[in-house]
């Protein structure tokens, strides 16, 4: 335990004394921000109005510099503070006073503004413009906005209010939709009365399409990549999706897509102009004109004449796309580790990427990953626990991967991408270490932004040159061969609408495996798995996010041969049920001390009594054989604590492995459900979040008693 919290502290020490220097500005002091507070405030979170300040409180980030105290910020922070407060309805607020106090202890200030807020005030009155919106239903075009009437006033609804419904009409084929908002303030009654008004203009259609800034991609191949087509019904969401079809292609570093309206001023051209006035505006000195099929009418110029300025709006929008494409060849190296009860590693990773291979979108993705591993408390390794570890547990190896995939996107012009991939595997379970060669063909489809589907076939060889229980008998869960093949038909479905899938606050993820595993062409056994899963996120308040999943798996023989111990499901560790080493959660067969010596015959209990006889070397090794069902729920808070750099989390993680495909036993006996709680601290790093979890198990079975209740996991990236 102390262990673990010692090199916690020594890290965040090293990384403290590592922090950038403030630059120099004019006016800016050595003295440090120590706090920033408001006195009067009830309506507002204080951390609201910090964040558009430019006086910011010390967080003691590592990555950042520290903040420092300036009175020219502060000065101009009282109008911020000011201005914050009206655009948001409190128009008689004021910053009475501010004061600066500079620690005696510390060199650094605290800063405090006296605010009056005054009362709010009320939207009185909404109004839209009821001019015609073309094929637009009008109730679906102001269902759901953010103003309305009793509601207290915003400067932000309004504007969010404005966007939603010239979006809404975008979405319909009208491009050039303009949308404007008047409020009128009477502050004494303390009221606003809201009006929106709207022009939507010609409904359109896309046009041509014009590439810059591509050299090696054709513009013909970006065109395909893309869903926007001509001649079709203007959408906005189109030049979205647009962008994420070319970055997901993987052959540029930046994308952007935006529609090119154009506004001209026809007053000053000649007759050839094709064009017909298609919206006046009385009392105003300019006039709505289209493209049309005939030149200009006698009205036109007459109005011309008169000085009018006519602005041509083309029904045909042209859609500009600039790209910068990124390197031909790029080359990663890195090292990691992961420490956690049960099993530590150590790892030098590199990646290799060719673009351009035998076509211009094709790409050769090499990576590879080199390490030891142990399955061990990776902090009694450093001297931290006395741990004793029995000999089945107490392995260690070298552990590693490489894999080779070419990616074809838009086979042969089609929607559908193709990957071709070999690679190898060399790892170690508790009892048996392993070769893994194998080779995958893949076919996937994006529907959409949200949506993707794969299929494919995958082959994989097993080779078990270490295997502790080779020759135990009478269990076949622990027998596992000495080479085995897998033939197998893979497919995935994935709805990720997730805000951001490295730091998610909002949005869901929902997604199914699936494997069909045969013994006609290549494979040794028949099997089918799948494996769905579930994740939710909402945030509860700016600083505090709930993250939820729910995952469920069913393995089905179908040639009555057992599925190889390699297949099944496992569950415990950082990422699963946190009060257990990594894989030890789940059905254990218990192997007598002749088997870890390779004692051919040696005898296999189901019993976990052995696990408590009087003496260590009389005492059996728990041995996990996995399951075939499995089912898995986490429900986790995670919240803010040092300014974006530093969070916190408390966690209830609960999940059971039955041996069978129908166990599904909730109750928390030797096979049934287990639980655990926690917390923990994450660190954000410019390389992802660094996580340090500590689980306590709840439950204490017999065939877990050997485990301590408390399982500790340091790795980079969430648990989900």
């Amino acid at each position: 335990m102390w262990g673990w919290a010692s090199v916690a502290v020594a890290l965040l020490v090293l990384l403290t004394g590592c922090r950038p220097v403030a630059p120099a500005m004019p006016g800016r002091t050595e003295l440090g921000v120590a706090s920033v507070r408001f006195e009067g405030l009830q309506s507002f979170d204080e951390e609201e109005i910090l964040e558009a300040l430019a006086t910011q409180e010390d967080a003691y980030n590592p990555f950042t510099p520290p903040s420092r105290y300036s009175p020219y910020d502060v000065a101009t922070d009282v109008q911020r503070v000011e201005a914050f407060l009206h655009a948001r309805g409190y128009f008689d607020a004021k910053v009475s006073d501010f004061e600066v106090t500079e620690r005696k202890d510390e060199p650094s200030v605290d800063v405090r503004f006296t605010v009056e807020e005054g009362a709010p005030s009320l939207i009185s009155e909404v109004q839209f413009d009821r001019r015609s919106v073309g094929q637009v239903d009008l109730r679906v075009l102001l269902a759901g906005l953010p103003v309305e009437r009793g509601r207290r006033f915003s400067e932000q609804d309004l504007a969010r209010t404005a966007q939603i419904i010239r979006t809404r009409l975008q979405e319909n084929g009208y491009a050039y939709a303009r949308v404007e908002s008047r409020s009128f303030v009477h502050r004494e009654s303390h009221e606003v009365q809201v009006y929106f008004f709207w022009d939507r203009g010609p409904a359109c259609v896309f046009g041509r399409l014009e590439v810059e800034g591509n050299s090696r991609i054709p513009d013909a191949l970006i065109a395909r990549s893309i869903q926007i087509r001509r001649g079709e019904v203007f959408r906005q969401s189109l030049l979205r999706d647009a962008q994420f079809d070319l970055y997901r292609l993987s052959v540029f570093g930046l994308v952007e897509v935006e529609a090119v309206l154009p506004e001209t001023d026809i007053s000053a051209l000649d007759e050839s102009v094709w064009a017909e006035v298609s919206l006046r505006h009385p009392g105003q000195a300019w006039a709505e004109v289209r493209v049309a099929s005939r030149p200009i009418g006698e009205a036109v110029e007459v109005a011309a004449g008169e000085g009018v300025k006519l602005r041509a709006m083309d029904p045909n929008v042209a859609v500009r796309i600039r790209v910068t494409e990124s390197a031909a060849a790029t080359l990663k190296f890195g090292i990691g580790a992961g420490i956690e009860t049960g099993r530590t590693e150590t790892y030098t990773k590199g990646a290799a990427l060719w673009r351009g291979v035998l076509a211009p979108l094709n790409r050769v993705d090499v990576e590879g990953r080199l390490g030891y591993a142990w399955l061990a408390n990776g902090f009694s390794l450093l001297g931290f626990s006395t741990e004793k570890l029995d000999a089945v547990e107490a392995q260690n190896d070298l552990i590693g991967s490489v894999k080779t995939a070419l990616v074809t996107p838009q086979l042969a012009g089609s929607p559908y991408d193709l990957s071709t991939s070999v690679r190898f595997d060399a790892g170690i379970e508790p009892g048996y270490a392993y070769r893994n060669p194998g080779a995958e063909v893949s076919v996937s489809r994006q529907f959409g932004r949200w949506l993707r589907a794969d299929l494919g076939y995958a082959v994989d060889v097993f080779f078990i040159p270490d295997d502790k229980l080779d020759g135990a008998s009478g269990s076949s869960s622990l027998e596992l061969p000495a080479q085995f093949s897998l033939g197998a038909v893979t497919w995935a479905l994935r709805r990720d609408r997730r805000d951001d899938p490295l730091a998610t606050r909002s949005g869901y993820l929902a997604q199914v495996e699936g494997k069909v595993s045969e013994s006609v062409l290549v494979g040794d056994t028949s099997y089918l798995r799948m494996t769905p899963e579930f994740r939710y996120f909402r945030p509860l308040h700016r600083r505090l996010v709930l993250a939820a999943r729910a995952k469920a798996g069913l393995l089905v023989e179908l040639g009555g041969a057992d599925v190889p111990r390699t297949e099944r499901y496992y569950l415990g560790g950082g990422d699963s049920v946190r009060g257990f080493p990594q894989g030890r959660l789940g059905p254990n067969d218990y192997a007598e001390p002749s088997s870890v010596t390779a004692v051919t015959g040696a005898a296999v209990s189901y019993d976990p009594s052995c696990l408590m006889r009087p003496t260590v070397s009389e005492r059996c090794s728990a041995v996990p054989v996995g399951g075939y069902a499995s089912w898995l729920g986490n429900v986790e808070l995670r919240g803010e604590i040092g300014k974006r750099w530093l969070y916190g989390t408390l966690f209830v993680d609960g999940g059971g492995v039955g041996r069978g495909s129908s166990d599904f036993a909730l109750a928390p006996d030797d096979e049934g459900t287990q639980w655990a709680i926690g917390s923990g601290l994450r660190l954000a790093t410019p390389i992802g979040p660094l996580r340090f979890d500590l689980g306590y198990r709840l439950t204490d079975p017999a065939s877990y008693a050997p485990l301590d209740r408390v399982s500790i996991f340091m790795a980079f990236g969430e648990a989900f």
